[in-house]
């Protein structure tokens, strides 16, 4: 089997989109202030994961380095 084939970069760049979640702006929320305190909950076992992003066939030769949100807060 070919890793990052054509094939399979294709149905990952699908399942991604499809498994997209789109906010709601109710209440003109977004984008956050940065003068106003919030509070915010990152929850979940990967919340502050940066290598869970890419998953597990991913070689520390592609690795990138994404900003998790617990960072960008």
């Amino acid at each position: 089997m070919q890793i990052r084939s054509a094939a399979h970069l294709a149905l990952s760049r699908r399942v991604a989109t499809e498994s997209l979640v789109l906010l709601e702006n109710k209440n003109k929320t977004l984008p956050l202030s940065a003068t106003t305190k919030r509070k915010i909950a990152v929850v979940g076992p990967f919340a502050d994961c940066q290598s869970c992003y890419f998953g597990e066939s991913t070689t520390s030769s592609q690795a990138r380095s994404p900003v998790v949100i617990p960072m960008a807060l």
